[in-house]
């Protein structure tokens, strides 16, 4: 979707930055390459997967309640944003 809006903004002569701040999600790996570098938020998907399957299993096998977890992420900041 970000990609989608740069694109979209560099059609339109939108100044990205300047006029507005695009951000996107997971930090993948191509965001660094865009033009401009794409800012995201970086997210542990990993972490976020094996919790969830751990946290189903549980639930299945045990009938416990699902608990909330929260899961340390980081903003990376690049040329979309400044």
């Amino acid at each position: 979707m970000a990609m989608g809006v740069l694109s979209a903004c560099r059609k339109l002569n939108i100044p990205v930055p300047g006029q507005i701040s695009v951000v996107g999600y997971d930090n993948l790996e191509f965001a660094a390459h865009l033009e401009p570098p794409l800012t995201t938020l970086a997210i542990p998907a990993e972490a976020m997967g094996v919790q969830s399957a751990e946290a189903l299993i549980a639930r299945l096998h045990n009938n416990i309640e699902i608990k909330s977890h929260q899961l340390e992420t980081e903003l990376i900041i690049r040329g979309s944003s400044q």
